[in-house]
């Protein structure tokens, strides 16, 4: 998980987000969280979405989902927390959610536009360690 409070910026696909015209190669995807690192209980997720040119995009649904395998072996199940961020201000998303536990997880960001799925980022990261793609 992107555990960073700087910046992390991470390439979209070609379908990316689009302040308006085509979507461009080049739109961006910041996701950081506060606590940072994460911990186990509450911490802030925050999305940042821009185009090539920097501007940020309004308008889209961001939703973060975080997922962690089952340890039989520990006797515990798979856990996963869907949390729905809010738009607080132009491309800018955000929404406290409570984290179950620390350790390995899978993080995917998803944007849609106008009901359309536009971009799915996905991410493997310890818990308090940076995700670099």
């Amino acid at each position: 998980m992107q555990a960073v409070s700087g910046t992390n910026m991470q390439s979209m696909s070609s379908s990316g987000v689009s302040g308006g015209g085509a979507s461009q190669q080049s739109d961006r995807i910041e996701f950081t969280s506060d606590a940072s690192p994460p911990q186990k209980g509450s911490n802030t997720l925050r999305v940042k979405l821009t185009d090539g040119n920097g501007a940020m995009v309004s308008g889209a649904e961001v939703e973060v989902a975080v997922y962690m395998a089952a340890m039989p072996e520990m006797g515990m199940a798979a856990m996963n927390t869907n949390t729905k961020l809010t738009e607080k201000s132009s491309g800018l998303h955000e929404k406290t959610s409570e984290l179950p536990c620390g350790g390995t997880w899978q993080v995917t960001v998803t944007v849609k536009q106008n009901g359309q799925l536009v971009a799915t980022k996905n991410c493997n990261s310890k818990w308090a360690a940076h995700c670099r793609r």
